[in-house]
């Protein structure tokens, strides 16, 4: 738990980074390459929290380069990709400019046909091929070169960088279209993707959020009921940056209650319904 935190943190200072070079009045070129190497400095630290951890277990492994890593990874291709976009853009005509954003779409494209079937594996949320595709044991085929940081055994696995790369395409695609449209280069973001961490923090008690995960995963609501209940607290513990410590034995202390082993979601009804009475009373 102690490494998640530091992952956190470096991923947090990352953002905080990269806010503070948005807010320069440096030129765009300038601020796209400053960005890029903010990005790589931070893997390059990420890179060193691991060196000589040995994960608890492959669900752990399984987290690390399926959603830490990703997580640095994206926004380092997402601004070298911006990079050499700007670099290389031509001014002139609209028709030309839009033949240009036309071919990195089409990158983009090209990049999802040739590997659909993971991305649909992806996509759906699916986990039963993670320890082949997220661990460093079950890499079997050659790795995808992106700076020499992809080179790395120790650092690299067969999808990651494929995760990787379809996060920041998903941006790279708002980028060109903003580029489209306003015929412009776009503000750059701050953060490196909303989508990928949350800065939010659980602030009720350790045995409700046990309770709300299990009813989570009882109802089938993340991924139709098929991830795990340690990979659910993993990335819910990471998400909403809280350490349980050991689950199930909070569970079976709630389990044990002599009233009710539901007081969490009997409260969220209770305060839903008086949310509902003030809503009609108005």
């Amino acid at each position: 738990m102690e490494y998640r935190s530091e992952w956190q943190s470096l991923y947090e200072a990352l953002v905080e980074e990269l806010a503070v070079l948005s807010r320069s009045k440096k030129p765009h070129l300038e601020m796209v390459s400053q960005a890029a190497e903010v990005c790589f400095l931070k893997m390059e630290a990420l890179k060193a929290t691991i060196r000589e951890y040995p994960f608890v277990d492959s669900c752990e492994e399984i987290y690390f380069f399926r959603e830490v890593k990703p997580q640095f990874h994206s926004s380092l291709i997402y601004y070298d990709k911006v990079h050499l976009f700007e670099s290389e853009r031509p001014q002139g005509k609209t028709s030309t400019v839009e033949q240009y954003i036309s071919s990195h779409e089409e990158d983009i494209y090209r990049f999802y046909r040739q590997h659909i079937e993971f991305y649909r594996y992806f996509r759906a949320g699916f986990s039963h091929l993670d320890e082949r595709y997220f661990t460093r044991k079950g890499s079997n085929y050659p790795f995808f070169g992106y700076r020499q940081i992809d080179t790395d055994r120790g650092f690299t696995t067969d999808k990651d960088y494929i995760v990787s790369r379809i996060l920041a395409n998903d941006r790279l695609s708002q980028y060109y279209e903003a580029v489209r449209t306003n015929q412009k280069s776009p503000e750059l973001l701050a953060k490196p993707g909303d989508d990928l961490n949350s800065l939010m923090r659980w602030t009720h008690t350790k045995a409700a959020f046990v309770e709300w995960v299990y009813g989570i995963k009882s109802v089938g609501a993340i991924n139709n009921g098929r991830t795990s209940l340690q990979q659910l607290f993993m990335h819910l513990e990471s998400f909403f940056g809280i350490e349980v410590g050991n689950f199930s034995r909070i569970m079976q202390d709630i389990l044990a209650r002599k009233k009710s082993f539901t007081a969490f979601h009997e409260e969220c009804i209770e305060s839903l319904n008086e949310f509902r009475d003030r809503i009609e009373e108005k």
